[in-house]
Formats: structure tokens, C-alpha cells, sequence
């Protein structure tokens, strides 16, 4: 049996430096501050995850809301990270998600639009002290879906 190993070597990579923004509004990470207000938790890669109490969505026994992710307090993994996720509370299982797309697999000389799936991953979150890395308490799927459920809703039917 024999194996052969290939060396290859990349030139250095130059970064075209892009002009400054002049017209972003400096109070704009104060204004998602006040907006999602309540703080679910962090995940494993101290991703934080907040939302806005006045944004939820029914349907059925659903609610549906929108959560800012950034950096957490127990690490740096999500440092610099602004990112927005659908999260679900399934008020009848008492379970909680985030919310997927997934790209759909395309058959080979296939054309036409992008097909698309949602997928659901069940969520618990670690809340921290906001002063160092003490852990207050872990929340299950169960305690998110309660404290998105116990929250006003907006509904998502038809409206005429």
C-alpha cells in the first residue's frame, strides 16, 4: 500500500480596505438594547439570545418569535456577532425550537426556483451572572416554552 501526500501553498491573500460607513446611526446596537429586552440565555458557543416581549406571534398553539443573538457573558465565540433567528413555543407540548431553513436537495440538470424546508431543533439555554461566569440556572425547553407562552401575542391571521 502506498500513499502520496501533495504540499500546496497559497499566496498571501490582500483585503481590499472598504470606505467607512458615514451614515450609520451611532445609537443603533443602543436601540436593539431597548428592544430586546428579555434575556433568554446562551447556548454552548456563547451565542446570547434576547427578545422582545412585544413582538410575539400566534398560531394555534403556537408562538412565534424573533430573537437578537450576540455575545454572550460566559465567552467570545459569538464576539462581533449581530444575528436574528425565528424561535417557536409550542404551548401544547410545552417544547421550544429554533427554526431552520434548509436548502432542499435538487435532482442533477433540475431548474426552477430553490426549494426550501424548515427544520425545528429543540432548544434549552444557560443563563449567567452579568458579572463574571457564574452560572444562575439552566433553562430547559419546557421553561423557554413557558415564559414565551405567559407573553402577549399579536395574531397572524388574515387581517381584511
Amino acid at each position: 500500500m502506498s500513499c502520496w501526500f501533495s504540499n500546496a501553498i497559497a499566496a498571501p491573500v490582500q483585503v481590499a480596505q472598504t470606505q467607512t460607513l458615514t451614515e450609520f446611526p451611532e445609537g443603533f446596537y443602543s436601540y436593539l438594547d431597548k428592544k430586546y429586552t428579555i434575556y433568554l440565555g446562551e447556548n454552548r458557543g456563547a451565542c446570547a439570545y434576547s427578545i422582545d416581549p412585544t413582538e410575539g406571534y400566534e398560531q394555534g398553539n403556537n408562538r412565534f418569535v424573533t430573537a437578537r443573538i450576540r455575545q454572550g457573558w460566559s465567552g467570545n465565540a459569538c464576539r462581533g456577532v449581530i444575528a436574528f433567528r425565528v424561535l417557536q413555543a409550542d404551548c401544547q407540548a410545552n417544547k421550544f425550537y429554533e427554526i431552520d431553513r434548509e436548502e432542499g436537495p435538487r435532482e442533477p440538470g433540475a431548474s426552477g426556483p430553490t426549494q426550501y424546508r424548515w427544520r425545528q431543533f429543540e432548544m434549552s439555554l444557560t443563563e449567567y451572572k452579568s458579572e463574571g461566569f457564574g452560572v444562575i440556572r439552566r433553562n430547559t425547553s419546557e421553561d423557554l416554552a413557558s415564559k414565551v407562552c405567559s407573553l402577549p401575542v399579536k395574531s397572524t391571521a388574515t387581517e381584511s
